[in-house]
Order: structure tokens, then C-alpha cells, then sequence
């Protein structure tokens, strides 16, 4: 049942993400879903955003997933939890 609703959770978001909308003839915004993350989660992801101040290029969410590669050309690393970004601060 969950997985269902995730599922089509995810659909909906990839019908409605980016899409742009008319609020009168001379404005028009886009609009973008996201996604909401655990309070755990939301958490981890904060800690690990202090990661792009020793030299990693993004850190982003995905499925309640914390992601962050080196650099453009470099592996995708899965933050699992707070010692592990300590340990990549180091």
C-alpha cells in the first residue's frame, strides 16, 4: 500500500514538477514540488550541506536520500549518517 503511494506520488511529481503556470497574461511562474524528508533526515541533510565548505560541489536530496559528489566527474557518495560526514569533514 505504501509503495503504491509512493509510486504514485513520484508520478504525480514528475507530471507537475517544472510546470508553469499563468496567473495573468503579462506573469507567469513555474512552479516545483519537493520532496519532504523526515525530521531525522532534514537533520542530516543540514549537517551535510558543510560539506561543500571542504571542497564537495553539490550536496541534494533525492527520495529521502543525501547525495554528494566531489566534483562533476567524481562518484555519487550516499550519506548514511552524521559520523560519516564528520569523517569527510576531517
Amino acid at each position: 500500500m505504501v509503495g503504491d503511494l509512493s509510486k504514485e506520488n513520484q508520478m504525480l511529481r514528475k507530471d507537475v514538477d517544472g510546470l508553469k503556470l499563468t496567473l495573468n497574461k503579462e506573469e507567469s511562474k513555474r512552479i516545483f514540488v519537493d520532496e519532504e524528508l523526515t525530521k531525522e533526515t532534514y537533520q542530516l541533510f543540514k549537517h551535510s550541506r558543510q560539506l561543500k565548505g571542504v571542497g564537495y560541489k553539490y550536496v541534494w536530496h533525492r527520495e529521502g536520500k543525501i547525495l554528494a559528489p566531489k566534483n562533476d566527474g567524481s562518484d555519487i557518495i550516499f550519506i548514511r549518517n552524521a559520523n560519516q560526514v564528520n569523517d569527510l569533514l576531517k
